[in-house]
């Protein structure tokens, strides 16, 4: 094995992590379009999907440096929502959270010298810069329309972003 049990074991936790953002985001898309914007509920479905190809690049990481993989639970998985805004919240704070996760294992990666390590989670840490910044924006936007203009947002999300 290429790298050490104790970064294998928090690469795994990575793909627990990826793992229950596709649920997640499955959860908030579903519920967007029960809610009737259709339009924001599939830009979340696909997200969904995104996530999923994240954990199998992790997979295919760990088979590559002939690691163990592991599936794990389910990390802060939440399905009951009392509005559309708690929906983004939800999403941020998990995106949010996982940045810090990707951060401290990287500290972890350097101070174990696990170069071919470092370089592979790099894409990761710039994705989830990208993520955060999306859902704030979209937050923003929400918060600016209130609720009862979230069909604004939806046709927005009709265009190829």
């Amino acid at each position: 094995m290429l790298i050490s049990k104790n970064i294998n074991d928090s690469i795994n936790e990575m793909i627990s992590i990826e793992l229950t953002a596709v649920k997640q985001y499955m959860a908030i898309g579903a519920r967007f379009k029960e809610m009737g914007y259709d339009n924001i509920g599939n830009h979340f479905l696909m997200e969904s999907s995104e996530e999923q190809n994240h954990a199998l690049k992790i997979i295919n990481y760990l088979i590559r440096v002939g690691a163990e993989i592991k599936f794990l639970g389910d990390k802060n998985f939440k399905q009951e929502f009392n509005n559309a805004e708690e929906m983004i919240e939800t999403a941020l704070k998990m995106e949010t959270d996982y940045y810090k996760f990707q951060n401290d294992l990287m500290n972890k990666v350097k101070e174990a010298k696990d170069n071919l390590t470092e370089n592979f989670l790099t894409w990761f840490l710039e994705n989830q810069v990208e993520e955060i910044n999306e859902l704030q924006n979209l937050l923003t936007k929400m918060k600016k329309l209130g609720e009862e203009r979230l069909f604004m947002l939806d046709q927005f999300y009709s265009k190829p972003q």
